[in-house]
């Protein structure tokens, strides 16, 4: 077999180089080359206005847009999903909302009121040793059954008249203040 002395050397141009000299010689086997190229490219020179001008085309091409046309259709629509949740959610909590201040509407019944049942009227009837009883209630015991409270009066008392069964369980109350 013969070997090309010709093949062999390009063989070894393409191999990587092992050593460090190997190395050295493939920088130094580029480095003319290159050289070449970098004074030609210098020589070239860019016209003065080429930057500014592709510049300038591309904020004609691309205009900025307003801060309201940045967002997607989709991005506008989840917006105004949360914005319609949180105003109903905002409009039921003041709806439940127990309004502070003002004057509250007192619920003052005389002595000729009636009695509030707390039990069943068949009940109450069939009670033998009902008996009235009267009594002060914290404002908050009688909210249950329409006294206005608020949190300044809530620990007032509030005079009434208790409908109670022999064993002292209430029936009926009637507030009389």
């Amino acid at each position: 077999m013969q070997h090309d002395s010709k093949t062999e050397s390009t063989t070894m141009k393409t191999d990587p180089p092992d050593t460090p000299r190997d190395a050295l010689h493939s920088e130094a086997v580029l480095y003319a080359p290159l050289e070449a190229l970098r004074s030609e490219m210098a020589q070239l020179a860019m016209p003065a206005n080429v930057e500014q001008e592709l510049l300038s085309a591309f904020k004609r091409a691309n205009p900025k847009k307003k801060w309201y046309q940045r967002w997607t259709m989709m991005q506008w629509g989840m917006a105004g999903g949360v914005g319609s949740v949180a105003t109903a959610v905002i409009a039921f909590m003041l709806t439940m909302q127990v309004p502070l201040g003002g004057t509250p509407v007192p619920t003052a019944l005389d002595d000729k009121a009636d009695f509030i049942a707390l039990e069943s009227l068949d009940r109450i009837e069939q009670e033998p040793g009902a008996r009235v009883v009267q009594t002060e209630l914290p404002r908050s015991e009688l909210a249950g059954l329409g006294v206005a409270v608020t949190p300044e009066n809530a620990n007032e008392p509030v005079r009434a008249e208790l409908l109670v069964n022999e064993e002292g369980k209430p029936l009926a109350v009637r507030i009389s203040e």
